[in-house]
């Protein structure tokens, strides 16, 4: 049981290693989104809070325009990160069945001869 642990540790570290790169870049893109969602209640808060109150119409439409603006930012990086987290995990996945592929086909003959396998398995269903 631990030997497997240690496996699966192993195997998540090297694909972290791998992907490190496009890890650090994911990271940037949620720091990002957290960065653009706290300010844009905040933004909304100066417009009822000031501009309404002072009636200052360019003001308006400056904070329409930079709120438009960051969330037409977010979106582009909520899109990049979903994006990205898909390919490393993709990648991940890949390597995984290459290498347990890889591992059956090195398997010995009478692991395929004594192994059962599909429905004769004794699964009752």
């Amino acid at each position: 049981m631990q030997s497997t642990l240690n496996r699966m540790l192993r195997f998540f570290w090297q694909q972290l290693s791998v992907a490190k790169g496009k890890l650090w870049a994911i990271i940037g893109t949620l720091v990002g989104v957290s960065v653009i969602q706290y300010f844009l209640p905040r933004i909304t808060q100066i417009i009822i809070d000031q501009v309404i109150p002072k009636q200052e119409i360019g003001q308006l439409w400056f904070y329409i325009a930079l709120a438009l603006g960051l969330t037409i930012v977010l979106g582009g990086l909520n899109t990049i990160s979903t994006y990205w987290i898909g390919q490393v995990s993709q990648t991940a996945i890949s390597s995984l069945r290459d290498q347990l592929f890889s591992h059956t086909l090195k398997q010995d003959m009478a692991y395929f001869e004594t192994s059962k396998t599909g429905g004769s398995n004794g699964c009752t269903h």
